[in-house]
């Protein structure tokens, strides 16, 4: 499947994604809209896909079978749900797939600095991250290998979402967001 195939009228009726109130899920959508254009989230609109507030719920709705995609899912969920027996798949289209960073740092003025700079440390270790990739997430290390069953990121093209431009546009972006699929894409 490519992006544009979930576009396909055989898909009316049968897709989900999630984003709460918050639009928490737009930054994904913005990502894709700005690799292939807005048209393609209009088009997937025009599918009738359901919203949900959660990459949780999504998975619920998915192994329900009250729809049978989940566009831009949280990978990991979708891994540990199919390790889990449930009947759901995951795919990472060829065009490209949005990735997004995470984050972990320490604060300034914490009661305990040194402990949160051994977990830092810790986290980042071999041990850490090989942790984090049997949680179904992909590691920062280039020693760790994927989550199983996952191609390594190598093999999958990444569509960096332009977090500057998102954050300097965000109301213009939700605004869009609302006008294309309706609902609530917050403040």
């Amino acid at each position: 499947l490519s992006w544009k195939d979930l576009a396909k009228p055989e898909y009316r009726n049968r897709l989900g994604y999630f984003s709460s109130s918050n639009g928490d899920g737009a930054p994904r959508l913005f990502g894709l809209a700005e690799g292939f254009g807005w048209d393609l989230l209009k088009s997937y609109a025009a599918s009738r896909p359901l919203r949900v507030v959660s990459p949780q719920v999504l998975t619920q709705v998915l192994e329900s079978g009250e729809r049978a995609i989940g566009f831009l899912q949280n990978d990991n969920i979708a891994v540990r749900s199919k390790a889990q027996g449930k009947p759901t798949g995951y795919l990472f289209p060829k065009e490209g797939v949005p990735s997004e960073p995470g984050g972990i740092g320490l604060i300034a003025k914490s009661a305990r600095p040194t402990a949160g700079a051994l977990f830092l440390e810790w986290w980042m270790s071999k041990e850490g991250q090989t942790l984090m990739a049997k949680g179904a997430k992909y590691a920062t290390r280039r020693d760790i290998d994927p989550p199983e069953g996952t191609p390594p990121l190598s093999e999958l093209k990444l569509l960096h979402i332009d977090y500057a431009k998102y954050g300097r546009e965000r109301l213009k972006i939700l605004g869009q967001m609302a006008a294309i699929f309706g609902g609530d894409w917050g403040d």
